[in-house]
C-alpha cells in the first residue's frame, strides 16, 4: 500500500492464468494496481516476468516496492526485482539476487541510512528446508546481498513473522514452522546494533517467551502502548491437524517472558 499515493499493488501470488478463462490455481507474475481515492481498478496490467507466490514485498524508503524470494513451478526464487511508480505507470527493473533462494520468509527495512537496506530473515529453502541464516542486503539494481556471519536464528523456520519494533529498531521474529511442518510457538529478537556497526544486527541469546497457542499465519499489529496484539493463524502442532484459530493474545517485547497475558 502506497498511501501518499492512495495505490494499493497486487503483486503475484495464486490466481487465474491472464488470457484464459480456466480456473486452475496459477502461479502470476502480473501487478494490478487499484487506485482507492478513486474507488477503482486499474485496468492494465504489469507484467513483472518472474510468477512468483510465498515472496514478500516491502516498501522502501524512497517509495519504490522491492519483491524478494518465493516460488514457482521451476523452484525456489533468489531473484529479486524493484518497482517504482512513475505518473500513470510502473518500472519494473531487475534487484540484486539473494544469497539463498527462499519462500515464507522476513523481510524488514533497516532504520536510518538511504532507506534501501534490508534484512531476509529465515524461510524455507529448495525442498521445503527450514533456514536459521539472516542475510543483510542493499535493495538497488547495483546491491548486494550478503549473509551476516555466526548470527542464525535459535529455531531455523519458515513461514514466520517478523516486525520492527519502532522505537529500538530491533526485529521480533514469531512463529512459522519446521521443516516437518511443525508449528513453533517461540518469539526471538535480533537486536539492531546501528547501521554503521559490524555486525548492525546481532540475535539475543535464548527464546524471547512463547505463544499461549503456537500460530503460524496470523496478524501481529504494534499498538500505541508498546505491546503487539496477535491474532488468528493456524495451530499445527498436532499431526495431520491443520487447526485454524480465532484467538488473539498479547505479547509484550519490552517483557517478554515476565507479563501474564
Amino acid at each position: 500500500y502506497l498511501e501518499d499515493q492512495g495505490l494499493l499493488l497486487l503483486i503475484g501470488g495464486r490466481g487465474q492464468e491472464v488470457g484464459t478463462t480456466q480456473a486452475e490455481d496459477e502461479v502470476i507474475s502480473e501487478i494490478e494496481i487499484v487506485n482507492i481515492g478513486e474507488q477503482r481498478v486499474v485496468s492494465q496490467l504489469y507484467d513483472t516476468k518472474v510468477a512468483r507466490t510465498d515472496h514478500e514485498v516491502l516498501v522502501l524508503g524512497d517509495g519504490s516496492i522491492l519483491i524478494a524470494g518465493g516460488r514457482n513451478e521451476e523452484g525456489t526464487l533468489d531473484s529479486t526485482q524493484i518497482v517504482t511508480v512513475q505518473g500513470s505507470g510502473l518500472t519494473i527493473n531487475d534487484g540484486p539476487a539473494l544469497k539463498k533462494g527462499r519462500y515464507d520468509f522476513g523481510l524488514e527495512l533497516v532504520p536510518g541510512g538511504t532507506g534501501k537496506s534490508v534484512v531476509v530473515i529465515g524461510g524455507f529453502l529448495e525442498d521445503g528446508v527450514a533456514s536459521d541464516s539472516v542475510e543483510l542486503g542493499v535493495a538497488t539494481p547495483a546491491g548486494t546481498f550478503t549473509e551476516l556471519p555466526n548470527q542464525k536464528l535459535n529455531a531455523a523456520r519458515g513461514g514466520l513473522a517478523s516486525m520492527t519494533l519502532p522505537h529500538s529498531g530491533d526485529i521480533m521474529i514469531f512463529g512459522g514452522r519446521d521443516a516437518q511442518g511443525d508449528t513453533i510457538p517461540t518469539a526471538e529478537r535480533l537486536r539492531f546494533n546501528g547501521l554503521t556497526n559490524s555486525p548492525p544486527y546481532s540475535f539475543v541469546q535464548g527464546t524471547q517467551g512463547s505463544m499461549i497457542i503456537p500460530r503460524y499465519d496470523a496478524s501481529f499489529t504494534y499498538m500505541t502502548n508498546g505491546k503487539i496484539l496477535v491474532f488468528g493463524g493456524v495451530d499445527q502442532r498436532r499431526e495431520m491437524m491443520v487447526i485454524t484459530q480465532d484467538t488473539a493474545e498479547l505479547y509484550n517485547p519490552y517483557d517478554p517472558v515476565g507479563e501474564t497475558r
